[in-house]
């Protein structure tokens, strides 16, 4: 008995151990995309902004394996935020993080479309919108749209 625990044992301890190694190398999503692509302010509600980019071979890489691009936005005051990636070229998906870099939320397929889209309340401050690919080494044309309403 004591022996046949042993046996399932070991290979349970080699997994956990390779599945830690691989969480310790793999960079954080927005690691690798430190510059900002563009910048986009709005001071108070209501306001948008739209803007069109394409991901390449050339754009930043995610720890994940997807070319992504990067975003500051400012808010000035407390609003309703409505952030849309959409692209015909790919599968979209949105990541958005803090000022500290810290992942806030994000989104893969926003409704029966391919869409991402994050809509709710945030405070005023500075955030990153990652415009990212939901598979792996995908490159295309996208556009980011934000609307911001009063809350």
């Amino acid at each position: 008995m004591r022996l046949v625990r042993r046996q399932l044992l070991i290979p349970l301890l080699a997994l956990v151990t390779l599945s830690c190694e691989k969480s310790i190398t793999e960079p954080p999503d927005s690691a690798s995309c430190g510059l900002s692509v563009g910048t986009v302010t709005i001071a108070s509600a209501p306001g948008n902004s739209s803007t069109s980019g394409a991901l390449t071979s050339s754009s930043c890489k995610l720890g994940r394996g997807s070319y992504a691009d990067r975003y500051q936005f400012v808010l000035g005051a407390m609003a309703s935020v409505d952030i849309l990636v959409s692209s015909t070229d790919f599968d979209a998906f949105l990541i958005l993080r803090d000022n500290s870099d810290k992942l806030i939320t994000s989104d893969d397929d926003f409704g029966p479309d391919t869409d991402a889209r994050l809509n709710f309340p945030m405070n005023a401050g500075t955030y990153y919108i990652l415009a990212t690919t939901f598979e792996d080494d995908v490159v295309g044309n996208y556009t980011v749209t934000i609307t911001v309403s009063a809350p």
